[in-house]
């Protein structure tokens, strides 16, 4: 049996509070559900419906929020920790391991125009977006359940879940603030050891496709912030430096992993004066964009270095325009190349589609988990099925 779950109503400081299940069913002002990407019972449906719910009040949502560095920056020196021991001694509180308590006497959750100096910042609605998709992960892995389905599962998973990122991305064109949001959740989840099973699919070229599309969004998300008239250093957008900085090392990252590696010029992305750009290069053009619009990075503690391994001579498009990135072409080149495909299948009504939540436990049936469960039985009680099927958010106790 996995360990026991409860139903958190929200994730706003990263603690989710236990929601008893009731007669009442699923909120009815919540939006209406994205049909064609969830199954009827989904642990991941009711994660994203309860994050589109809270982007409703979008004073809250748009607000930015300072917190403690999440545990991937706190361990990005580590491999120096016997050199600098010394030295870490007298850096900020805020590089420190210890000290979050969610926001009881750390800086979580407090408004960052409270605190103009912490770099750790957040939109609320980016917030959300990152804790869902470390809720969504768990829903993924089949150890949780105490189960066996097929070798990369759980990377597979964790790459379903990017690409809903993207369709996310790519439905929110209306509203670049939205956008934005994904971005920042993207930034922060890739960053995020929970998403580390994703290098290890076996296809890998599947995945090197997906790194590629990554830093096409970004890319398209700074070009459209261009546009907006907010890519600066006094911008409405208050992260926009440790965002990129958090894209920037996940490129450089990548590499390690045989991914990003490629120099084949991009047939999709508008011309610029030295040619087509390099899209596996995306980090390049992120600095560009932080040079040209005078942005200064922060976050990595080893920012120095990682921006050292950046080609500072590209060029960057002329002027924004309409998607000078080549967004959807690329986009609706991936789905056509990988949609419906991993060893799994497909369930519910997603099928042909990019992402959805064919990989989540919860939308199997209680017989598929009974058939891949140690004991084979389900690993889901009634209580915890009905829950789901009322909408209540499902994640490890």
């Amino acid at each position: 049996m996995p360990p026991k779950r409860s139903a958190p109503a929200s994730a706003s400081n990263g603690r989710s509070k236990k929601a008893k299940p009731t007669d009442d069913g699923p909120d009815p002002t919540a939006p209406p559900r994205r049909a064609h990407r969830w199954s009827k019972v989904s642990g991941s449906a009711n994660t994203d419906d309860d994050y589109r719910l809270a982007a409703r009040n979008t004073e809250r949502s748009r607000a930015y929020i300072t917190i403690c560095p999440p545990p991937f920056a706190r361990g990005w020196d580590k491999e120096d920790d016997s050199e600098d021991d010394d030295e870490d001694e007298d850096e900020d509180s805020e590089d420190k391991d210890d000290g979050c308590d969610g926001g009881k006497t750390c800086l979580c959750s407090k408004p960052a125009a409270e605190h103009p100096e912490h770099k750790w910042v957040i939109s609320y609605a980016g917030f959300r977006k990152y804790i869902a998709q470390q809720i969504m992960a768990q829903l993924r892995c089949p150890d949780n359940f105490g189960m066996y389905t097929f070798n990369d599962h759980d990377a597979y998973g964790i790459l379903e879940m990017v690409e809903n990122l993207l369709l996310d991305f790519d439905e929110a064109k209306d509203d670049w603030r939205e956008q934005w949001a994904v971005c920042e959740g993207a930034a922060f989840f890739l960053n995020d050891s929970a998403s580390d099973p994703m290098t290890m699919a076996d296809d890998g070229d599947r995945v090197d496709a997906l790194a590629h599309l990554v830093g096409r969004m970004i890319l398209t998300m700074l070009a459209r912030l261009q546009t907006e008239g907010v890519l600066a250093e006094a911008s409405e957008v208050k992260n926009l430096g440790l965002v990129m900085a958090l894209l920037i090392d996940w490129a450089i990252d990548s590499r390690q992993y045989g991914l990003l590696e490629d120099d084949e010029p991009d047939t999709f992305a508008a011309k610029t004066k030295k040619g087509r750009p390099v899209i596996s290069r995306f980090d390049d053009y992120v600095l560009a964009y932080a040079d040209r619009f005078g942005i200064p990075l922060t976050g990595p503690k080893n920012l120095d270095e990682l921006l050292s391994q950046c080609d500072r001579d590209v060029e960057l498009p002329a002027a924004a325009g309409a998607d000078v990135w080549g967004w959807a072409k690329a986009l609706k080149l991936y789905e056509k190349e990988h949609g419906g495909g991993h060893p799994a299948g497909h369930r519910g009504g997603h099928k042909t589609r990019i992402g959805g939540d064919s990989l989540d436990i919860t939308t199997w049936t209680s017989s598929e988990r009974k058939s891949s469960s140690f004991d084979k039985k389900d690993p889901l009680g009634k209580k915890e099925i009905e829950a789901l099927k009322k909408g209540l958010i499902m994640h490890l106790g």
